[in-house]
């Protein structure tokens, strides 16, 4: 088996006897890979082998080698040499079946002919006729009824069977029905022969004669027969004549009064005309009628007769009548019966209880009425049904039934009471039930239905009930302060309220709560009560009626919303107004619904007041913004907001919890604002697309509340450019020197805003290109512009040369939102001379004293005409200068070295000059060169000296004092301490005759302002004896240490706040200056926070520290809070751990394989306006990026599919801009999962998360073909090979037998991106007539899946011809060749009689599949003896395919010589 290759293994069963072979076992199958040895490769030239050892062969070789195929003999063919590889596996396959005859069985009382009784024409007799299958096979049986003898005049066959075909299944029955149907008056004798698969051979053939005779009737009623008679009730009067005389006719009403038409045809089966007439027999039934009850048959004709049914009961009609034809004395009886049905048309229920209904209320219920008849049926409810049953005799007066059947709102109301129901359909009925008082309801209502005999009813049950509830306002809320309002009357915090109010029901009533003013932060509640008075449970509920946001937030909560309250019970109801912002309740309004029906109405007044803080606006309006362009850095709208502190007390803290967006970037530190103190907030608007942009700003106010800023904008494209867009260039031509030419062109704004721009030239050397070449440009180079949308603006440039300028074509450019575009390209030139100096100055530098030094300065001239030049220099300062040459010739486009030597001889600090370089007929006819050098003897070096300067500021150092009590009795000692730095006991007690040390703590709170200062103090000790003892205290505070050291760990690339406490020591508010030093790390560790702290006295605050770490690392940085009034300060060190990056997002990409999408990667560039420039892709990598497998230092990705490109300079950007490109080759059935990461030296490196999906490709090509039948036509498919290596396609096609391709196709690996081309032949060659289509697929398992779809044509064959015969012994041959696969015979006729085939005037011949023959023809004789030649036609048919139509080869014979 070649490699997805099969082959057909036949296992063969045969026996003589019945057998079961399920037990016969299994067959084992072994096979192992192997490899074919090179001499069998080379013989099939390559491709794949195939053999088994059923193949065989009819050729052979002679003793020369050739191969020769005499069709005598077949030889097998060898197995290719091979060698096995790997093991060898085995497979079973378990045999089973049967082998068995089919036989069957006839019950006895078939018999062997059937013989029908004597059947009037157009009437039918059946006979069951039972066959079983006796066998264990499967029985096929196929009937056909063959005529016993040929009658010559009806080739009718009045015998049927059913079913014609059929499989018994082994041990089953089938009953075939015989009908014998005459049409003519005829006997009939035909034989029924069965013919059955596999049948025993000593088993008889199935076979049944079938015998009948036919009666040709006067007449012919066309309807169907019917069973009634067997079924009539013998309680039915008894009929007039015999059952086997009469004809019924049936019919059934669906439902009463209702018109029942039958139709039917009488036929004469005669040659003469008769006439006939209907008849009622009996006393007759008004149920039926006849509308056609005499007329005229003519021969051979039939006529329509007709009766009506109108029923008025439900009951069974008959109606007896008789169908006579007076002229041959005959009748035919015919019984009429009716029949009603009752319609289907019915309610969904019959029952409807409603239970208790609150009174005033209503409740209700839909019931379906269904129609299930093919016909519409109307109904109507009768009025006289709506009737209350359970009324009392007390209230069944006129008033009572008035009431409940004709006021406006009754007490039962049904929706609709009358209508038509569409066939198969149903309608709702709504039914309401609205008690007016606690009372039982019953009513019984009566639907009438059209046409239905019996009456449909609805019984509906139902109890009114009323609700007793009582609900209060109490007044006094957490806080004492004032509430309550009763019915339409709102009452103020003056406490004349009383202490509980009753609320009042209806929609026209209001009950007003009111909170009063309430602060920000604190909480106020009210209570409303609910009773129940009544002897049942009744729900209440609460449901807002303002507008969502009035009620729905967090300002205003009211618990329970709803609930059950038992008889005899309260439930409490909380309003609680808790403002966490400043808000208003202006009316909010909600009702409580007691029971379903009650709705008191209450509506809530307050308001919570804040902080007075003022915005410069809360919307900000960006307008139309500029989006970036492809590959320039993006463009930046900044707009600032105002944020006032206008309390006159307090200060308030505002911070914004806005996080970075790509779209929007807010710099706004946390800032504490001072009563009267204003901050200024920068907003950067950057759209990233066409589209409009809005969105909320959140500032939090005093950590409690916040106010959010709305922003919008919109992103638009930027359209600046010529007014005339197809003027590309601007050409002065070629001028002299000294003209001067000026032209003119406009600059549009096409944007939706204004656009700023600056025209630009080129800087090269310092100066711009154009103006290095004469060009001066009004407005001028660097000048800002700005454009309204549609204005425009009129550029001036203008030529005029001063020297010889060479063609030149330079672009002028224009600096648009951050990038440079190509406005117009300046075209001109200018001829003359040009000698210039190299230098316009020359500095020797420091030169010793009798030394010189050389230097060379060239002179070059760069005109189209030589120049004589001489040098001169003044006389005195020969003396340290001198120069060679000092005069020749320059040639054009020629140069020339001056060398110029310093060589000074006393020392001086400068000693300058100047060279004149004097040029005939140059433009610049002098030119200057000013040399500079100083003379210096040895200078002498300096020195340097470095000097080091005890308690740490808030530190604490305790010493002692030792003091000696000689006395005999104790001391209580008492010290005084001056300056609060010094702290120690207040006593202190020494022993009689004993000593004590006393601790003295010195902790200074400020640091000591030099090293010849200290702080100050003293100690004082007074003794019992009436001495004293004072200590004057000295102390330096040093620098503080650390208040802490923070350690963090964090990801690179993500922000992170840290909190650092900040303690105020002293008595007031203090504001300290910020500053971070960074002590380790790298130039990419940020670290960021505000530059002051606002500090109250005695208290702390917290300090927010943001860091973010674009590489793995350990940073450190000190951070130091300072009192710039009095230097005193804190610092703290803190220490941070940057781990790996995370995942910086998701890039989701979705296509088609082998068509790319791409997305953008935008890279903040946090060293933008340093002088460090961030580099991702190197001049190396830009090389590789287009290679079919980029491989590129700076990115990675572990899709072959995915590659990066930049697209700008990060190192003059903001942003880093990259392009994702994603290409896939083989289809996915699932997202998949990569990940790409970007790296930079500076910056680390920037992990990104891929889902790719790949969606197969449909067919992306089609060839067209047209060849005729034998013919074909070849073209070429060609495709993109994307793959980085080589590849091996398959290819084939669905239609073997019409395309022809190369099984397998090499593609060597594509050199780029873009890929390499491949190119595969197809081959069209059809085998029949018409369309032809297929498909053509080209897979491989790393290149994918090419498809092309192949439209083929096969048109008939063509005429060929003609063929002359020259020779008419030899005659001509014509090769015909089977473009069949298989063998076929085909008929070869000529169509004259002078030309025969291969010795005939037609032959017969069967040809190989796509063998080709000789055809020969010749004439049959001697021809005409005239000159003229005589021409023929072979005709070339496929025996089996009649339709094909034949090959036309045309014939003549050639004309004789004279």
């Amino acid at each position: 088996l070649p490699p997805f290759g099969s082959c057909i293994v036949s296992a063969t069963v045969q026996s003589d006897e019945p057998l079961d072979i399920g037990e016969l076992g299994q067959v084992t199958f072994t096979g192992c890979r192997i490899k074919y040895s090179e001499e069998a490769f080379h013989a099939s030239d390559g491709k794949s082998i195939a053999w088994n050892d059923s193949m065989q062969t009819s050729a052979t070789r002679d003793d020369t080698g050739k191969e020769t195929n005499d069709g005598e003999s077949l030889e097998p063919v060898p197995e290719p040499p091979h060698e096995t590889v790997g093991e060898i596996r085995e497979q079973h396959l378990s045999l089973s079946g049967t082998v068995d005859f089919v036989m069957y069985e006839l019950p006895e009382a078939n018999p062997a002919a059937i013989h029908f009784r004597q059947t009037m024409m157009f009437q039918s007799r059946v006979f069951q006729y039972p066959v079983r299958n006796s066998s264990r096979m499967k029985m096929q049986v196929a009937w056909r009824i063959n005529p016993k003898r040929i009658s010559a005049g009806n080739s009718h066959c009045p015998f049927s069977v059913t079913p014609v075909r059929t499989v018994i299944e082994p041990g089953t029955e089938e009953v075939f029905s015989f009908r014998f149907s005459p049409l003519e008056v005829e006997d009939f004798e035909y034989i029924a022969l069965a013919s059955i698969d596999q049948l025993r051979h000593d088993a008889p053939p199935l076979s049944v004669g079938l015998f009948g005779a036919a009666k040709r009737p006067l007449c012919h009623f066309e309807f169907e027969s019917s069973t009634y008679l067997e079924r009539r009730k013998a309680s039915l009067p008894s009929l007039p004549v015999g059952l086997d005389s009469i004809k019924v006719l049936e019919f059934e009403s669906l439902g009463i009064r209702v018109r029942n038409t039958k139709r039917f045809h009488v036929v004469n089966p005669t040659n003469l005309a008769y006439d006939f007439r209907l008849l009622p027999a009996g006393e007759g039934n008004s149920k039926f009628k006849c509308t056609t009850q005499s007329g005229t048959i003519l021969p051979g004709k039939r006529c329509e007769l007709s009766f009506a049914f109108v029923p008025e009961t439900v009951e069974l009609q008959e109606s007896l009548w008789t169908f006579e034809i007076p002229d041959q004395g005959i009748s035919q009886t015919l019984l009429l019966v009716g029949s009603v049905s009752e319609p289907r048309v019915e309610l969904e229920t019959r029952h409807i209880n409603f239970h208790s209904v609150l009174v005033g209320g209503q409740s209700e219920e839909t019931v379906l009425v269904h129609n299930r008849e093919p016909i519409p049926f109307s109904f109507s409810f009768e009025p006289a049904s709506f009737v209350d049953e359970e009324i009392d005799e007390s209230t069944s007066g006129p008033e009572h039934s008035a009431e409940t059947k004709t006021r406006g709102n009754p007490v039962l109301h049904v929706s609709p009471l009358s209508g038509t129901i569409a066939p198969y359909s149903s309608m709702p009925l709504q039914v309401k039930f609205a008690p007016a008082s606690e009372k039982l309801h019953n009513f019984n209502l009566i639907c009438v239905v059209h046409r239905k005999p019996n009456l449909l009813s609805l019984n509906v049950k139902g109890e009114g009930s009323a609700i007793h509830d009582k609900v209060t306002m109490v007044d006094r809320s957490e806080s004492g302060a004032s509430l309550l309002g009763g019915a339409n009357v709102t009452v103020d915090s003056d406490g004349s309220a009383p202490s509980e109010q009753l609320l009042t029901p209806g929609a026209g009533s209001h009950n007003t709560l009111n909170f009063g003013a309430v602060h920000v932060n604190d909480r106020s509640a009210r209570r409303i009560s609910i009773e129940n008075q009544g002897k049942f449970a009744f729900d209440f509920s609460w449901a807002s009626l303002s507008a969502p946001d009035a009620a729905s937030n967090s300002v205003l909560q009211l618990s329970p919303l709803r609930g059950t309250v038992p008889p005899g019970e309260t439930v409490q109801c909380e309003f609680a107004f808790a403002p966490r912002r400043e808000v208003v309740l202006d009316n909010v309004k909600f009702q409580c619904t007691v029971a379903g029906a009650r709705k008191y109405n209450v509506v809530v007044t307050g308001q919570g007041s804040k902080p007075i803080i003022n915005f410069s606006s809360f919307n900000l309006d960006f307008g139309p913004c500029f989006i970036a362009e492809h590959g320039v850095s993006s463009r930046t709208e900044e707009r600032v907001l105002t944020i006032s502190n206008q309390e006159t007390d307090n200060p308030v803290a505002v911070d914004c919890l806005f996080e970075k967006t790509e779209v929007l970037d807010i710099n706004c530190e946390p800032t504490v604002l001072q009563p009267g103190e204003s901050m200024q907030v920068p907003l950067r608007f950057t759209p990233r697309e066409l589209k409009e942009y809005k969105g909320a700003i959140p500032f939090e106010i005093n950590g409690l509340y916040s106010v959010n800023v709305l922003y919008s904008g919109e992103g638009t494209i930027l359209s600046l450019g010529l007014e005339e867009p197809d003027r590309g260039t601007l050409n002065f031509g070629s001028q002299r020197v000294g003209a001067h030419i000026t032209k003119t062109f406009k600059v549009i704004n096409r944007s939706k805003r204004a656009a700023s721009f600056m025209l630009h030239d080129r800087v090269e050397g310092g100066q711009g290109i154009l103006e290095q070449r004469c060009v001066t440009v009004h407005p001028a180079p660097g000048v800002p512009i700005t454009l309204r949308p549609r204005e425009t603006c009129a550029v001036q440039i203008s030529f005029q040369p001063e020297r010889r300028l060479a063609q030149f074509s330079e672009p002028l450019l224009m600096q648009v939102n951050g990038g440079e575009k190509r406005l117009i390209d300046v075209i001109g030139s200018c001829q003359g001379e040009d000698v210039k100096l190299e230098l316009s100055s020359l500095n020797f530098g420091d030169v010793c004293e009798s030394c010189k030094v050389t230097r060379k300065v060239q002179l070059g001239n760069a005109g189209d005409l030589g120049a004589r030049f001489r040098v001169g220099i003044a006389s005195e300062a020969r003396r340290d200068y001198s120069i060679f040459p000092m005069e020749g010739f320059l040639p054009p486009h020629g140069q020339i070295m001056l060398d110029i030597t310093f060589h000074p001889q006393v020392v001086a600090d400068e000693l300058r000059a100047e060279l004149r370089v004097v040029a005939e007929g140059n433009e610049q006819s002098t030119m200057t060169l000013a040399l500079c050098g100083t003379c210096m003897s040895i200078p002498a070096e300096g020195i340097k000296e470095l000097r080091f300067d005890n308690v740490k500021v808030r530190e604490s150092e305790t010493k002692q004092i030792e003091l000696s009590n000689p006395g005999k009795t104790a001391w209580t000692l008492q010290p005084t301490i001056h300056n609060a730095y010094w702290s120690g006991a207040p006593r202190l007690e020494i022993p009689a005759g004993g000593s004590a040390k006393y601790d003295l703590t010195f902790t200074p709170l400020t640091m000591t302002s030099g090293p010849d200062t200290d702080h100050e103090g003293s100690i004082f000790f007074a003794l019992p004896t009436g001495a004293a003892i004072l200590y004057k205290l000295l102390g330096k505070a040093t620098e503080p240490g650390a208040e802490a050291e923070v350690s963090e760990t964090t990801a690179a690339k993500k922000h992170l706040t840290i909190p650092l406490r900040v303690r105020n020591c002293f008595r007031t508010a203090q504001r300290l200056a910020v500053t971070i030093e960074r002590m380790q790390g790298t130039d990419d560790h940020f670290f960021k926070g505000p530059r002051s702290i606002d500090v109250p006295g005695s208290g702390h605050r917290d300090y927010k520290l943001g860091f973010i770490g674009y590489r793995e690392g350990k940073a450190e940085a000190r951070v130091t809070f300072t009192n710039d009034k009095t230097g005193e300060y804190l610092f703290y060190i803190v220490r941070i751990t940057i781990d790996k990056p995370g995942t910086q997002g998701t890039l989701h990409l979705d296509t088609i394989v082998r068509q790319p999408v791409t997305c953008s990667i935008r890279v903040e560039n946090p060293f933008f306006g340093s002088q460090k420039r961030v580099q991702f892709e190197s001049p190396e990598d830009k090389a590789k990026i287009d290679l079919a497998k980029p491989s590129c230092s700076w990115w990675s990705c572990d899709s072959p599919f995915v590659r990066v490109r930049a697209l700008n300079d990060a190192a003059s950007e903001r942003e880093a801009l990259f392009e994702v490109e994603y290409r896939p080759l083989l289809p996915t059935t699932e997202p998949s999962t990569h990940r790409l990461m970007l790296k930079s030296a500076e910056l680390g490196e920037y992990p990104y998360e891929l889902e790719l999906r790949a969606k197969p490709a449909q067919t992306e090509q089609a060839l067209n073909f047209r060849a005729t039948l034998g013919a074909a036509h070849e073209q070429v498919f060609r495709f993109t090979h994307l793959g980085a290596g080589p590849s091996d396609y398959t290819c084939k096609v669905g239609q073997p037998l019409f395309y022809k391709v190369e099984p397998s196709l090499k593609a060597a690996a594509a050199t780029s991106w873009l890929g390499s081309e491949v190119a595969i032949s197809v081959r069209f060659e059809p085998q029949g007539l018409g369309e032809v289509r297929d498909l053509l697929t080209v897979a491989s398992p790393d290149g994918g899946e090419y498809t092309c779809s192949l439209n083929g044509v096969c048109d008939p064959p063509r005429p060929q011809g003609p063929f002359t015969i020259s020779d008419p012994a030899k005659g001509v041959s014509i090769d015909f060749r089977n473009v069949f696969s298989e063998a076929k015979e085909y008929k070869a006729i000529v169509d004259s009689d002078v030309f025969t085939v291969n010795g005939a005037r037609s032959q017969v011949l069967k040809i190989d599949a796509s063998k080709a023959v000789a055809l020969v023809v010749k004439t049959a004789g001697a021809s005409s003896a005239e000159d003229a030649p005589v021409t023929g036609k072979l005709l070339v048919s496929c025996v089996d395919m009649p339709a094909l139509p034949a090959w036309t080869f045309y014939v003549r014979t050639a004309r004789k010589a004279p």
